[in-house]
Formats: structure tokens, sequence, C-alpha cells
């Protein structure tokens, strides 16, 4: 599997460094926090279009608190609830500096890629990001630092991040940009056990929209480990390396992804994660269709319906953090969040890109031995050992390309 995720955000802060030590349970809280607000984001764009979806929790997760540590005073303390962020800004920052270590162990392991990335583009009014929001940034979140006079050098790095999965995540900068933090998770896997390609044959797909469509249907024989719940079947396709998976989520009812995915909360899916841990093995006859999804959206709109208000006022907002500057709200505040990713599965893995983008501006089934996913599905790509979920989405219609 190949993944690539990019956040970027643009601001007009500054922000003054932390020290912190951060502990095994300050990196169980922030990917926690991570994992819980992608779900939210991922229940609020389901019900707003029937089309396939993929987001990346890490690399949101990873830009917003970028930003969450330039934010003070009230700002603060509505972008921590929104996150679901319950640590310190100095643990919260050790701790995604130990997490980004852990994440960047997959260095062409057994074929295999994880890498992630961060930057801070310094764009048209870059004097207002202080120096200490940029060393911050350097030793916490090993960003790179490099000017951006207009998006050109901004979609360069997203491009290049994602292996040009991505070509740009940005369209133009606000006429008072201030800055643009950048996250890039770049990920490609091969599964441990690979389909053969002889044996994919067009096969029946029902859509959402309850078309039947023909796609092409991988299929194999092979031991994986299984769960039930009430509404859904899960199923976990282990890589190469072991401490990755894939998670498939297939609802009972052709018609019942809906229900799933209104239903579904961090808790059931961590239960399903528990159990196809613990579970054996055992054989089963596996139909996946090979398929291409990609979305994008303006996150703004759902952070805001998570509570998140004052980060986006040009008149409230307190990023004081960032330009090292107090008492001047609204000074800056966040123009535009942006994410942009796309998946790719097939008989040897998978390859997924995702980019966020984030502008800050200022004033001026049941379980049988065969598993057959052949209606609308979920899926999760996951970090067994840091419990990060790397990419998560659905799959409408196998054909869609978006």
């Amino acid at each position: 599997m190949i993944g690539a995720v990019m956040f970027a955000l643009m601001l007009l802060l500054n922000l003054p460094c932390h020290a912190g030590t951060g502990t095994q349970s300050d990196e169980k809280a922030v990917i926690k926090s991570y994992n819980e607000t992608a779900l939210q984001l991922y229940q609020n764009l389901a019900g707003k279009n029937a089309k396939n979806i993929v987001i990346s929790p890490y690399s949101v997760g990873t830009a917003m608190a970028m930003a969450l540590s330039g934010a003070r005073g009230s700002t603060e303390v509505e972008m921590k609830a929104a996150l679901n962020q319950t640590l310190s800004r100095e643990s919260m920052d050790t701790a995604n500096q130990k997490l980004l270590e852990k994440m960047n162990r997959f260095q062409g392991a057994s074929g295999e890629v994880l890498s992630i990335a961060n930057a801070l583009c310094l764009t048209t009014d870059s004097a207002l990001v202080h120096r200490d929001y940029k060393e911050l940034l350097k030793s916490k979140y090993h960003a790179e630092v490099f000017d951006a006079p207009d998006v050109g050098p901004i979609n360069q790095w997203v491009s290049g991040k994602t292996k040009g999965k991505i070509e740009k995540i940005l369209e133009k900068l606000s006429a008072n940009s201030v800055c643009v933090l950048l996250n890039a998770v770049y990920f490609k896997g091969i599964w441990a056990t690979q389909f053969d390609k002889k044996k994919t044959q067009p096969k029946p797909f029902q859509t959402a929209s309850g078309e039947a469509v023909s796609v092409p249907m991988m299929r194999q024989k092979t031991s994986y480990t299984r769960t039930q719940r009430e509404d859904f079947a899960a199923l976990s396709m282990p890589y190469k390396t072991a401490s990755l998976e894939m998670i498939l989520i297939l609802p009972n009812e052709k018609d019942g992804l809906p229900k799933v995915e209104k239903t579904l909360s961090m808790q059931a899916l961590q239960s399903v994660v528990d159990d196809l841990g613990k579970s054996k093995p055992a054989e089963v006859t596996l139909s996946l269709p090979r398929f291409k999804a990609s979305s994008g959206a303006s996150l703004i709109p759902p952070f805001q319906a998570m509570g998140m208000k004052l980060a986006f006022s040009a008149s409230a907002a307190d990023f004081g953090g960032i330009t090292g500057r107090s008492n001047a709200l609204g000074l800056i505040w966040i123009a535009q969040i942006q994410h942009k990713a796309c998946l790719d599965v097939n008989e040897e893995g998978s390859e997924a890109a995702a980019v966020t983008a984030v502008e800050f501006a200022t004033k001026s089934a049941p379980l049988f031995a065969e598993f057959r996913v052949d209606h609308p599905f979920c899926f999760l790509l996951v970090d067994k050992e840091t419990g990060a979920i790397l990419f998560m989405g659905r799959v409408n219609n196998p054909l869609e390309t978006n």
C-alpha cells in the first residue's frame, strides 16, 4: 500500500518555544485525540454526500496540533475541546516529537515505507511569525522552514512529499497571508499475502444508490482474523510489516453503511481493533474490489460544527503564541483548512495520499468462511504499535474516482 497525507496550514501567527517531558501515556493521549477528532470529521463529511471518502487522522491531527501550540486564551480552550486534546501544550508537543520518531521507522523495511514530514512556509506577512515558534516547530515537529511568496513552493513541497500523488493543496494565498503549516504522510505497503491477478474477475457490486455495477473483484483464500458485531463484520488484512493492517468494516445489510457510520464510536472501533488483535486467524475466502478513491474538502465547516469558532474570527482569534504578542485579538486567524486524500487498493497492496491546508490571515456481514465485499464498506489503515489511524474512509462505489 502506498499512502501519502498532506496537511497545510496557512497562518499569520507566532509562538514561543516550550519544554516538556513526553511519556508513553502522553503519546497514547495524543493518538486518542487524533482518532476521536477524525471520526467526528468523518461522520460530518459522510452525512453531507454519498461519495467515497478518504481522510488521514494522523495528518489532520498533527497539523492542528501545530496550530494549537500557537493558540492562547479562549481560542486555545475552544480548540482543545474541539480537538479532544487533554494535554498541556508542552506535553502535546513533546509527545508529537516522540511519535514522529516512531512513525518514521519503516524506511524501506520489507519494501514498505511510512514517512511523516512537517513544514512551516513563510508567506506574505511572515514577519509576524516569531522566531520561537519557528524553533518550536523545528525541534518538536522536525519541520522544514522555507519562504513561499506564492503557492508554487508550497505545492511543490506537497507533490514531492506525496510522491506526486497529490500535486497541489492550495489554489491561492490570501492577500495578507502570514504562513502555512504543512504535514505530509506517505505510506507504501505490501500485503502479507498478495492476491493473484489471474483470479481477479468482473463481479457485481451494489453501490450506495442501489445500482449494480461490474467491478474487478480480487479473490483469495488465506488466513485472516475476523470479528462480528450486530450490524457489521470486520476483517484484518495484514501488511508485510506486522504492526500495520487494513481493517475492513462490512455492514451486514447491503444498504447498512449509513447506519453503521452514524452509530460508530471511537470506543466501538477500539473494541473491534482489540478483538481482531486477540482473535486467531482462520481460513477465509476474501472477495475485495480493486478500487481507487479520492476526496477533498474544506474542514472549517465541520470544525465549526464541532465547536471551534474563535480560531476563525478576524476580531477574536488569539494566536499570541505564534506572533509573540499579547492582547492582540484578531491579529491573525485561520483563513483556510483544506484536506485532500486518495487511496488505491490492488493485488499487491494499496496507494494513498492526503493533503490538508489551513491558512491564517491578518487584517487588510455475518462471520462466514467467505468475506464478500460486494456493497459499500468502511476501512481503517492502522499502526498497531502506536494505535494511530493513518487513513480511514468509505467506498460507496469502487468505480468512482471523484
